[in-house]
């Protein structure tokens, strides 16, 4: 196969493809049009050109790692966007529907996507009720078309030659997560008896319910804390960011190529997104904001992605800057989100200094949200298996409930998923940002947010881009491979806090 002409259709593929994201998910496109490009770059993913690289991949000589290397990025590409153009006409549709999408509360009119936020600002659990009684009414009419495009998922990946869709997902992402979800069984354990105990006097004093009588829709009102607006006003967010990057040494003044998007449009896609449109030339970061410390984090979090793809460098090959580890890059997320949990960050940015008991709340939030994904695996572990379950939706309340200790919606069981085990990513990297926050803490001290030292550090390990998995990553800087435990312990620290 002609390699660079590849990288250069790739490359092309990709950027319009996420353009197409981007512009519809931060609202400013009606429709999500994506059919065409998969249309006119078929060739970058059909099966001929699958078996090309799986033939020229088997040539490699042992003693050519680079080249296997890329070959294996190429092929997981290749076979990632083959399953998702069997499905892709009902992304279209399933996009355009929640686009559409309204109800009527209170004679205002809300469309599908403003209802998380609306969820999030309601202080009565009744009326909580009954606009999440209306969203799911939403989920349950779009539900014919995601089960149509899950069977096609995996219809397509036993075409690829795979057992099951897992395996698909196992092979193009390099990560076994029957073996992960087994890892994390101790994190579970460890953490029930101080997790139920702990959210039930949470549950209580912010929204006066037993957590036996809590909804995954009262979770968007219990983190949102609006008590503590105060202490994160909106015309300081953008400061605090700008401030902590000028510590590191990488200040917005020195790339260009990051543009962050706070505009408030109806269809706007409530959950915030960083859209690498061309790396590193072209980064957009996208939050709809909501109120309060939650902006903070939305926007501490997609500004961890951005940096990481800006700083990219521009001379790696195609496949070392667009396809690799989703894993790794949310690191580098969740590395940044985690400042809002630094009482130092908070003290120098914020000039928040009494933050015990809002680090202390924070701390039983990431158990919850550690939790939640450990059984949203779980339960993708079991939908995507040769063998499914026999009644998706109550295995994905029974695992869900189990897991969070709150009730969930039957309905939702294809709703809340991402395609190709997101869920694992997440884990891979709550577990290994846990290990590198600790090592820049080490060797920069706590405050490392403020070192230009520590930039330096960062820049180095994001200009490798997607080059590297997190094992690699690990390896490469000294930390070592991710360790369960590690997470663990900080998550059984904070519910003893």
């Amino acid at each position: 196969m002609q390699i660079e002409e590849y990288r250069v259709r790739l490359e092309r593929f990709t950027e319009l493809l996420n353009r197409e994201h981007y512009l519809h998910y931060s609202g400013q496109k009606e429709k999500l049009e994506t059919a065409g490009l998969y249309s006119e770059y078929s060739d970058l993913f059909s099966l001929d050109t699958i078996h090309e690289i799986r033939a020229a991949l088997e040539d490699v000589a042992p003693s050519f790692d680079s080249r296997k290397r890329s070959l294996q990025k190429l092929l997981g590409f290749a076979l990632d966007q083959h399953l998702e153009q069997s499905c892709n006409l009902l992304t279209e549709e399933i996009a355009e529907y929640e686009s559409e999408s309204s109800i009527i509360c209170d004679v205002r009119k809300l469309y599908y996507n403003q209802i998380a936020n609306a969820l999030a600002n309601e202080p009565l659990a009744l009326r909580r009720r009954r606009l999440n009684e209306m969203r799911v009414r939403i989920v349950e009419s779009s539900n014919s078309r995601r089960k149509e495009r899950l069977a096609n998922l995996h219809a397509d990946a036993r075409a690829l030659g795979f057992p099951a869709y897992i395996d698909a997902c196992e092979f193009i992402r390099r990560t076994e997560y029957r073996r992960l979800m087994s890892s994390l069984e101790m994190l579970l354990e460890a953490t029930e008896a101080g997790y139920k105990e702990t959210m039930d006097a949470s549950f209580g004093q912010i929204l006066g319910l037993a957590l036996s009588e809590g909804h995954r829709c009262d979770v968007g009102y219990w983190t949102r804390r609006p008590d503590y607006d105060p202490l994160f006003p909106r015309d300081l967010m953008l400061p605090a960011l700008f401030k902590s990057l000028e510590g590191l040494g990488i200040g917005p003044g020195s790339r260009e190529n990051l543009y962050i998007d706070l505009e408030e449009r109806p269809r706007k896609h409530p959950r915030a997104f960083c859209a690498p449109l061309r790396v590193p030339q072209e980064i957009k970061i996208v939050v709809l904001p909501r109120g309060g410390q939650d902006d903070y984090m939305a926007l501490l979090h997609e500004s961890g992605h951005a940096q990481h793809f800006a700083w990219t460098s521009a001379a790696l090959p195609a496949e070392h800057r667009l396809c690799g580890d989703r894993g790794l890059s949310e690191v580098y997320a969740f590395l940044f989100e985690h400042l809002i949990w630094n009482r130092h960050w908070l003290e120098i940015r914020t000039g928040f200094k009494d933050s015990q008991e809002f680090l202390r709340f924070h701390g039983l939030v990431r158990v919850h949200l550690i939790r939640r994904y450990c059984g949203k695996l779980r339960y993708e572990i079991l939908l995507h298996s040769r063998e499914t379950p026999e009644n998706p939706p109550r295995a994905y309340t029974e695992i869900l409930g189990q897991s969070t200790g709150l009730a969930y919606d039957r309905e939702s069981y294809l709703e809340d998923l991402d395609d190709s085990f997101y869920s694992a990513d997440y884990l891979r990297a709550w577990i290994f940002e846990t290990q590198l926050r600790d090592y820049l803490m080490t060797r920069f001290g706590k405050a490392w947010f403020q070192v230009r030292a520590a930039g330096s550090f960062l820049k180095e390990v994001w200009e490798t881009g997607e080059l590297y998995s997190v094992e690699e990553l690990g390896a490469e800087i000294g930390i070592g491979p991710p360790d369960p435990q590690a997470l663990t312990d900080e998550l059984r620290s904070a519910l003893r806090a």
